[in-house]
């Protein structure tokens, strides 16, 4: 493979990337974004251990929670309950979610959070409590998060230049690719 076929793949790879993060038309296809977080890491609650990834988008949120006890999974048939307290100025009440375990990932799951009309600065702390009833007893942690607000609307201009500029980009760098091989003109000397 040689440094051509290196600088193709390279650009390809970074204009694809591009597309995902901006182009709403592939943001369709699914989380193209990755926007999922790591929310909180080997917290401990009582005797168990709770990591929680999810996302925190007002109108898509969601919790993911690998809960642990010495270092192994918890039973599928624990109770999971999670709280959350929103600010004052979300204008909302407490909301109460019982988590439901995913053989799949084998985690349990609070999906989706409903928000309702609640409203954020995407600076106020709302308060989670993760609560676990298993074999060992109940354990219970509480952590702040931030919840945000929708992304605004792009205008269609914006969508397409973010689609064009990493064409232009690209092209400039094929351009400047093939003509690094051209020699310039020379005036023949005579001796």
């Amino acid at each position: 493979m040689n440094l051509k076929h290196i600088l193709v793949i390279l650009s390809i790879l970074l204009f694809t990337s591009h597309l995902q993060a901006q182009n709403p038309l592939l943001a369709l296809l699914g989380n193209s974004a990755g926007s999922e977080e790591r929310l909180l890491f080997k917290k401990p609650a009582g005797p168990y251990e709770i990591t929680i990834d999810g996302e925190r988008l007002l109108e898509r949120a969601y919790f993911r929670i690998d809960i642990r006890q010495d270092g192994l999974p918890i039973a599928d048939t624990s109770e999971v309950t999670v709280e959350i307290t929103p600010p004052a100025i979300a204008n909302a009440t407490d909301l109460f979610y019982t988590a439901v375990f995913d053989a799949d990932t084998q985690r349990f799951v609070v999906d989706p959070l409903n928000f309702g009309t609640a409203k954020t600065t995407n600076d106020d702390n709302w308060l989670v409590t993760v609560t676990v009833n298993s074999e060992a007893g109940e354990g219970s942690t509480t952590f702040g998060t931030q919840v945000y607000a929708p992304k605004p609307k792009q205008s269609t201009v914006f969508s397409i230049i973010n689609v064009i500029l990493p064409l232009v980009v690209l092209a400039l760098f094929g351009g400047i690719y093939a003509l690094r091989g051209v020699r310039l003109e020379q005036n023949p000397t005579t001796v």
